[in-house]
């Protein structure tokens, strides 16, 4: 796994420990399938463009933090 996607991975569990959501909370806030969320802060799967594109937009995180 690159340094860049350790990165990332750390700033989304990071923004989701921040509000207090759960997993699955945090998933429905931003319309995504728990799975998903779960298999990214895991490092399953990698984190897509979609996946940072709607974190930002329904959260107000800025895409370039």
């Amino acid at each position: 796994m690159s340094v860049i996607a350790t990165s990332t991975i750390s700033r989304l569990k990071l923004l989701r420990k921040t509000l207090g959501l759960t997993q699955r909370e945090f998933a429905a806030r931003v319309g995504l399938g728990y799975g998903v969320i779960r298999d990214n802060e895991q490092g399953i799967k990698a984190i897509t463009d979609k996946t940072i594109k709607l974190t930002c937009d329904r959260l107000g995180v800025n895409e370039r933090w």
